[in-house]
Order: structure tokens, then C-alpha cells, then sequence
């Protein structure tokens, strides 16, 4: 059987399943100047770049039967479940299938979610109609200051949770999160007021 690739991120204390850049279809200009990985493959492509080749050889493969027989073997705790902490984990819409695969396959466990894809129409329609009704799945539209507020009510009025990054003083009637503002590390594994909630939630990410 193959064996996914998954790498666990001590920054926010949950596995992740990572992708490549080139899944980032979707970002925005703000997301393309301001984005982490996008300066670490500038100042390290030709170290990281064949490990990004792997994460996309990965997902091509991976699904929820071989992620679970994995999962199942590791120490650290596997309850709470990233996609792409590198990358987009929706570049197409075979990847809502898989998602949705994986999700409901490894039931007893929580995926995070985090996406721009809802940039697309015809991929945030398919979202909303595949996604939005998996329990153990949290999906969160990825927004910053490039984004207009009639694409942000669009998104809520929709039923969209959001995450915003990118200006620290526009934080109304969002929840803070605790890993970013007050450095909690690993904390993405426990918290329990933020990505992880069952309501309808805008988190509001600190700048690094």
C-alpha cells in the first residue's frame, strides 16, 4: 500500500498535509508578496523545491484508507488534522472528492481546512454543495486586505467561516487566535474557540 506523506508542524502541534506551490492557483497579490512559504522557496528553491515535488507525488496518491493505517502508527496525537500548511489543498476540483474522501473515511478525526479556492465560482459552488456538510471537516475562506468587503459578506452571508491575515488593527468581530497573538505554541491542537469551533467563526490571524 503506498504511504502517504505527512509531516508534523511543531509550530501548530497538528500533522499536516502538504502540497506544492504551484497548487496556490487562487492567491491573491497581497497573499503572492506577503506569503512565508512563497520567501522560503525564493531564498531556498533548489533545497526545497524537491521536497515540494514530493508533497505534490503524495497527494496525487494519498486517500483516506492509507492516510488512517498512518496515522494510526503515530505518537504524537493525530485527533486534529491539517490540509496544506504549504500550499492549497483545493487547486481542482478532483480535490474536493479526495478531501471529502479522506474526511468522512478518518471519521473520528478533525481536518482544518484553510482555502482560497473559493475565488473560483464554480469551485466554491462545488465546496459549499460537497464540503460544507462533513462534520469533521472545518473550512475556513482565506481572506486579506486585498479582498473587498462585498467579497467578504458574500462569503458569510453564504455561510462561510473566514480567516483574515494581514492588518493587526482590523480585528472587529473577530476571534483572536491564540496561537499568533499571544504565541502559544502548538496550541492549534487543543484550542477549542477558534478553527476548530462548530459555529460559524472569523479568525483573525497576527501578523508574523
Amino acid at each position: 500500500m503506498y504511504k502517504p506523506r505527512i509531516t508534523f508542524c511543531e509550530d501548530i502541534g497538528l500533522f499536516t498535509i502538504n502540497r506544492g506551490p504551484q497548487s496556490c492557483k487562487f492567491a491573491t497579490s497581497f497573499c503572492a508578496k506577503t506569503c512565508y512559504n512563497v520567501k522560503l522557496y525564493k531564498a531556498f528553491k533548489k533545497d526545497l523545491m524537491p521536497d515540494a515535488y514530493k508533497n505534490e507525488e503524495s497527494w496525487k496518491y494519498i486517500n483516506g484508507k492509507n492516510l488512517s493505517r498512518l496515522l494510526d502508527r503515530k505518537r504524537l496525537s493525530s485527533d486534529r488534522i491539517r490540509f496544506a500548511s504549504r500550499g492549497e489543498a483545493i487547486s481542482c476540483e478532483n480535490d474536493i472528492y479526495k478531501i471529502a474522501e479522506i474526511s468522512k473515511y478518518n471519521h473520528n478525526r478533525e481536518f482544518h481546512l484553510p482555502t482560497r479556492a473559493w475565488r473560483s465560482d464554480a469551485l466554491r459552488d462545488k465546496i459549499e454543495t460537497v464540503l460544507f456538510d462533513i462534520e469533521n471537516l472545518d473550512i475556513l475562506a482565506s481572506i486579506d486586505p486585498s479582498n473587498s468587503d462585498d467579497e467578504t459578506l458574500s462569503l458569510i452571508l453564504s455561510g462561510w467561516s473566514t480567516i483574515f491575515f494581514g492588518d493587526d488593527d482590523r480585528t472587529d468581530g473577530m476571534v483572536k487566535c491564540p496561537k499568533t497573538w499571544d504565541k502559544r505554541h502548538g496550541y492549534c491542537a487543543i484550542c477549542k474557540n477558534g478553527c476548530f469551533s462548530k459555529t460559524q467563526k472569523h479568525i483573525h490571524l497576527k501578523q508574523h
